[in-house]
């Protein structure tokens, strides 16, 4: 495919790229990436119109307002393309139209962009919603947290957000403004942690959850608690704690990248160490 233009989409805005693509009338494709991110985006034109795109889960209108709205950076390339090439159509309603609705969104996200305002902006659950979450997870999730907050860790970006969260681009949006403003999540503060008269195991499956979502985070502290037959009537000792830091970080490297997995080593060992 030959490539008509790239750059990054922090030094052209998306509007005018779009413009430009309609004003040339080229049957194009344009790819965003954020590498860091993981994040791409992929938009398909016929004779500068523009007929699909797709981001993360999102297709079509819904595709483009979550990169008018929350994309600020983004390396991008123009490649030319052959009418077949384009996928089935998403899009019937013209750019114009499009480019309004995402200026309108754009200012109703005003109080969300105030608390997270890109894609890298981190946000926490509250120590309340932890708990709840944690206590009710073997039962059902609580009313008042939305099921797919299990898939998320403690922390996590905006990206990783829209990336698990399954609503349309609206609704995705309405489901994080109502989570702070019932306390299930605050923007991410890293704060002076105090662990006195918390349990060891709660302690080190915090750090855990950091790096996976509840699910998984409470599966392998239970296949460990199980496997290692910690008894969770009586305070763990220093070599049980230090047996679990073990099993965790061999089962973690089987899931994630080995980087990670000793990173979450040396912090439970750290941990250990300031529980003993």
């Amino acid at each position: 495919m030959v490539t008509l233009l790239e750059g990054n989409i922090e030094h052209i805005t998306l509007f005018n790229l779009l413009q430009l693509i309609k004003l040339e009338q080229k049957t194009c494709k344009m790819t965003i990436t954020i590498k860091e991110l993981q994040q791409e985006a992929n938009l398909y034109f016929k004779l500068g119109i523009i007929k699909h795109a797709v981001l993360n889960k999102l297709t079509g209108k819904d595709a483009v307002h979550r990169l008018i709205c929350w994309w600020t950076k983004g390396d991008f390339k123009i490649q030319e393309i052959e009418i077949s090439d384009i996928p089935q159509e998403t899009i019937n309603v013209p750019l114009e139209s499009i480019l309004m609705s995402a200026a309108k969104k754009t200012d109703d996200l005003a109080d969300l962009r105030n608390l997270v305002p890109t894609l890298e902006s981190k946000m926490s659950f509250t120590n309340e919603a932890i708990y709840e979450i944690q206590n009710n997870l073997n039962i059902e999730i609580p009313e008042w947290v939305p099921g797919f907050v299990v898939e998320l860790p403690i922390t996590f970006s905006l990206a990783k957000y829209f990336d698990i969260c399954p609503y349309s681009d609206t609704g995705a949006s309405e489901c994080l403004r109502y989570m702070f403003s019932t306390n299930i999540l605050i923007p991410h503060q890293r704060q002076e942690e105090n662990y006195a008269g918390i349990d060891a195991i709660d302690s080190l499956a915090s750090i855990i959850m950091e790096y996976l979502g509840f699910a998984q985070s409470q599966t392998l502290v239970n296949e460990a608690i199980e496997v290692l037959q910690i008894d969770m009537t009586t305070k763990p000792g220093f070599s049980q704690l230090l047996a679990f830091s073990d099993y965790i970080r061999e089962r973690v490297s089987e899931l994630i990248d080995e980087d990670i997995a000793q990173e979450i080593e040396w912090r439970l060992r750290a941990r250990i160490t300031s529980l003993s």
